[in-house]
Parts: C-alpha cells; sequence; structure tokens
C-alpha cells in the first residue's frame, strides 16, 4: 500500500472509530438520512445541508451522505463548498466515478478548469461508472474544449 493509501486508511478508521460515531446507530442515521433527502428534494436545501451535514458529523466517511452535503451546497451555488466536500469524498473514495464527476463539475463552475478537466477525463476512465456519469463527464469535458 502507498503512503498516500496508508493515510487514507488511517485517517477512515480513525474518523469510523471516534466516540461521536458511536454516539447513533446506523439505523438513527439513515432515518435522518430519508428525512434529509427528503427535504432535498422538496427543494429545501438550505434544511437538507443542515441535516446531511450532521450526517457528517457522526458517518464522515459515508459517501451517501457527503454526496447529499455537496449537492446541497452546488445547487445553493456554493461551488467551493461544495468543491471541498468532493474533494474530501474523493480523497475517501477515489475509485467512485460519481463522485469525481461531481468534483470536476464543482471545480469547472469556481473557473478551476485545469483541475476539472483532469477530473472529469479521470471520471471517464475509472470502470464501473454508470453510463449517467460517463455522460455528464464528457459533456462537460466537451464544454471545456477537452
Amino acid at each position: 500500500m502507498t503512503t498516500t493509501a496508508q493515510a487514507v486508511a488511517d485517517l477512515k478508521s480513525g474518523l469510523e472509530n471516534t466516540s461521536a460515531a458511536k454516539r447513533f446507530s446506523d439505523a438513527d442515521l439513515e432515518a435522518v438520512y430519508a428525512l434529509a433527502y427528503g427535504v432535498y428534494k422538496q427543494g429545501q436545501y438550505e434544511k437538507a445541508a443542515s441535516q446531511f451535514g450532521f450526517l457528517t458529523l457522526y458517518r464522515p466517511t459515508n459517501a451517501r451522505f457527503l454526496k447529499g452535503l455537496g449537492a446541497c451546497q452546488f445547487v445553493q451555488r456554493a461551488y467551493a463548498q461544495a468543491a471541498g466536500t468532493y474533494s474530501f469524498l474523493v480523497m475517501l473514495h477515489p475509485e467512485d466515478a460519481e463522485a469525481v464527476c461531481l468534483w470536476g463539475h464543482a471545480l469547472l463552475l469556481t473557473g478551476d478548469k485545469t483541475r476539472a478537466r483532469l477530473a472529469l477525463a479521470r471520471a471517464i476512465e475509472l470502470p464501473g461508472a454508470s453510463e449517467a456519469t460517463h455522460a455528464r463527464a464528457k459533456a462537460l469535458l466537451a464544454l471545456l474544449g477537452r
């Protein structure tokens, strides 16, 4: 394992074993997730962001919770915040093509075209990505003019 991969594995382990991580059960947090997702679908993005933020406090490595928080930030046009959330997500889950694509899209909207291009190209290269993720990454790359 590379030094970076080991550092990320150690970080994940440390975050997953904090006392805060044990404060709520997975079932409790899934119930909050269902509420947050419902509020998000109703267009109440600020309230949903608060709920997703709560979830990330207690399960900071959970990809769904981070994606929910990033989505709220994105639709509120807080692109730098969304890019930060997605960057953390990609660090934790580097093989998640959807996360890499979301990060690239947020980077693009912050004006960081160089890193956006790299992220979107990476999203296309990752195996196991959905067709929707590939299509989105390709379309965003086309906007950048490759």
